[in-house]
């Protein structure tokens, strides 16, 4: 009896060893992550070194996700990657919170600066639907390159997946040949938006419409597309391939109205001798002539005039084009216009002027269009006496636009300082929130209307406050970006505005990207580090932007410093093939040999690329033809792999190393070998360093 008591006691013994055995390997499991992978070893946190960590643990396991999700982000404020990464997942799930895809992404990019692999393919995820980020493809692409080369196979698989896209706007292999994989007419839209005029040929040839398919009204006409993102060449493009220059947009806008408009003189001079119509007038009642006169188009006035634009035409209250040259301060191009034969108002203010303006609002064959109010219109024109007049006989002061912008909004934003002076002294506030709740001073910011500087001087004696942000939390700075000049800048410092470091870059930077030349000058002023000034470069590089570009490169830049994007000025251009900016790169002093976080440098991409001009700049600038970059290849590598055999000849002429080996154990000629470039591998092979023996080692190296 007492043997069989031992035996009981051991089998228990082993029982509980067993079941331990198994508890610690359900530890070991990451039920909250990736279905189907373990927790590396380094993310493994013992409950000794981390104990909340653990006690996260214990709680998913008891399906307890919202003390779970209180530990995470505990652990995860301490700066702890695996925490945040877990921290990103709930809030991306919604498991044990509230779902938030925005702070999802916030939480996966602070595990992700810290290389945690995962993060970076959740981060990356999230750029390619636009959850919680705005949609990004190359961000997308960047991310889930750096997880993938940490072995992450879920990465490897959606960088593989989401490299071959169809959609020409996200496609980063040429256009053309993911243009022809689409619907003609969308392809066509697609080359419109990105500016190829080679994929935009190919789709016409194709069958796309170029007029718009009869009654579409859902989709972009081409032709106003085009005027839309101000492509004069694409717009030329279009008319010689028979693009109606009289195309109405979508909201009931002649194209003539919209190139003019657009400020775009080249365009509007294309339409107009194309035949697009002068007489047609726009929503608001003007007509092309008008529309030039308002915008002090010199030139365009001119070409109306010559193709038979009628001068005498007027509004219904009587004004005429050079009445509104007048007004707006173009008192050249009202001599002109007078010397046409436009009649001129004798009384600024008619008796009439209210009542007409008023029955325009509802004329004949108006139904299903929406007119401004009156005093909206005023304030649009910049017609103070009218809008005085429209104040004694009660107008509201508070009516709003369908974008629901008031009558200073309006002012603001069209350099009216007269009118807005007008309207604030009638009472209206100069903070009143717009759209986005937008204030007339951030909108006169952004202006580059002429007169816009005496709006924000009107503005900010009236009491405006530059602290006022709209409802993305923009302030005054970002809407610099697109209307700063030197005296904006100094009349809202003076009125104690304020910015921080960090605003101020990425106003800069959108400044630069946009090709906003006086705003990025002025923005310059008042960067105050100029580490902050490597963005807007890499931005102006990316967009082509070449004023943008000298006037940066004239500025003391750290011009190695990465961009932020894992790469650096010089790569960028690299990598984009552009060879004027990379000799202005390197004659201002770029390091040729400078790596980023993978350790290639501008040789390597250039080789890899097969851009000869590129590679022997850079050799002639001190490049180092025989440096390691990513998986140890070399730019050699990289040019034999990809079947350059120009670039490997200069290569073996420059010295370059062919005894190297990358993180496989492979030459040179090894990996054109298995490409299949039997010439490439033989020239290697066969090579003779000459004189360069003498001063290192041709054999395989280490």
């Amino acid at each position: 009896m007492r043997r069989s008591r031992i035996h009981v006691r051991i089998l228990l013994t082993l029982k509980s060893s067993i079941v331990c055995s198994i508890l610690v390997l359900l530890c070991l499991v990451d039920v909250s992550g990736t279905k189907g992978q373990a927790v590396a070893a380094e993310d493994f946190v013992p409950a000794e070194m981390d104990p909340v960590l653990a006690q996260a643990k214990r709680a998913v396991r008891l399906r307890d996700f919202e003390k779970a999700v209180a530990l995470w982000e505990k652990a995860a404020r301490r700066g702890h990657p695996r925490a945040q990464f877990r921290l990103g997942v709930a809030y991306r799930s919604g498991r044990g919170i509230e779902q938030d895809n925005t702070k999802a992404a916030h939480w996966f990019g602070k595990a992700a600066e810290a290389g945690d692999a995962d993060a970076r393919y959740a981060l990356g995820k999230l750029y390619e639907g636009g959850r919680g980020v705005e949609r990004n493809r190359d961000r997308a692409i960047e991310l889930m390159g750096r997880a993938a080369r940490s072995g992450h196979r879920e990465a490897k698989q959606s960088l593989d997946r989401i490299q071959r896209s169809t959609s020409v706007a996200y496609s980063t292999a040429d256009g053309r040949i993911a243009a022809n994989r689409m619907n003609p007419r969308a392809a066509l839209t697609q080359a419109i938006r990105i500016g190829d005029l080679g994929s935009a040929r190919e789709s016409l040839a194709r069958g796309a419409p170029i007029n718009g398919a009869p009654g579409d009204s859902k989709h972009w006409k081409p032709l106003i597309l085009a005027i839309q993102q101000k492509n004069a060449e694409m717009v030329e493009f279009l008319l010689e391939r028979g693009a109606d220059p009289n195309r109405i947009s979508r909201i009931g806008e002649p194209a003539l109205i919209l190139a003019i408009r657009s400020q775009e003189s080249r365009i509007a001079h294309g339409l107009i001798a194309a035949g697009g119509n002068p007489a047609k007038r726009s929503l608001s009642g003007y007509t092309p002539l008008m529309e030039a006169a308002r915008l002090g188009l010199g030139t365009v006035t001119r070409d109306l005039l010559v193709a038979g634009a009628n001068p005498k035409t007027t509004l219904d209250d009587d004004t005429s084009a050079a009445d509104i040259a007048r007004r707006f301060g173009f008192n050249k191009i009202a001599s002109r216009l007078r010397r046409a034969g436009a009649p001129i108002l004798e009384n600024a203010v008619s008796k009439n002027r209210l009542t007409l303006l008023e029955s325009s609002q509802r004329g004949p064959g108006s139904e299903g269009i929406t007119f401004l109010p009156p005093i909206l219109e005023a304030a649009r024109r910049g017609d103070a006496e009218l809008i005085r007049e429209l104040v004694a006989n009660r107008a509201s002061l508070t009516v709003t636009d369908s974008d629901g912008n008031g009558p200073l909004h309006r002012s603001a934003e069209n350099g009216h300082s007269e009118a807005t002076r007008a309207l604030l002294n009638a009472g209206v506030p100069p903070d009143l929130p717009g759209r986005g709740a937008a204030t007339p001073l951030l909108l006169a910011m952004a202006s580059t209307s002429e007169g816009s500087e005496d709006v924000i001087a009107a503005l900010i004696e009236a009491g405006a406050d530059p602290g006022k942000r709209d409802h993305s939390s923009a302030g005054i700075i970002a809407y610099a970006a697109s209307g700063a000049t030197e005296k904006k800048l100094a009349l809202v410092a003076a009125a104690e505005a304020s910015w921080t470091d960090a605003e101020i870059s990425q106003s800069l930077e959108r400044a630069a990207l946009s090709g906003q030349l006086d705003a990025t000058r002025a923005l310059l002023l008042v960067t105050p580090v100029s580490a902050d000034r490597i963005a807007a470069l890499c931005s102006a590089i990316s967009a082509g932007q070449m004023k943008i570009l000298d006037l940066l490169l004239s500025e003391e830049l750290p011009i190695d410093r990465p961009c932020g994007v894992g790469r650096t000025a010089l790569l960028m251009a690299v990598q984009t093939n552009q060879a004027e900016i990379v000799e202005k790169l390197l004659h201002v002093g770029a390091n040729p040999n400078s790596a980023i976080e993978t350790e290639d440098t501008a040789l390597i991409a250039a080789a890899s690329r097969g851009f000869t001009a590129l590679v022997s700049t850079l050799i002639d600038s001190g490049a180092d033809v025989s440096h390691r970059g990513a998986h140890r290849l070399t730019p050699l590598m990289g040019a034999a792999s990809n079947g350059h055999i120009g670039i490997v000849e200069t290569l073996l002429e420059a010295g370059a190393d062919r005894g190297m080996r990358d993180e496989a154990g492979r030459t040179a000629s090894d990996l054109a070998d298995a490409a299949g470039y039997a010439d490439i591998a033989e020239m290697i092979a066969s090579h003779r360093a000459e004189w360069r023996i003498w001063f290192g080692s041709r054999e395989p190296s280490p």
